[in-house]
């Protein structure tokens, strides 16, 4: 999904981590998938306000 969200908003990996305040490879390993790694709420927040989404978390 990170990877639709910087495609979407027409965002290099560089340009999302420096609007996100992380790194490239950060985003990089998030849209590689294979990162097992889980990424936490507060970067999930970041990439979202940086790309114009926001994120919707539920219970059901």
């Amino acid at each position: 999904m990170v990877l639709q969200m910087r495609k979407n908003a027409g965002l290099t990996q560089l340009q999302l981590a420096e609007k996100a305040r992380t790194t490239q490879p950060v985003i990089a390993r998030l849209e590689s998938g294979k990162d097992s790694r889980t990424p936490s709420l507060d970067l999930l927040m970041k990439i979202a306000e940086a790309t114009g989404f926001k994120i919707n978390i539920g219970f059901t």
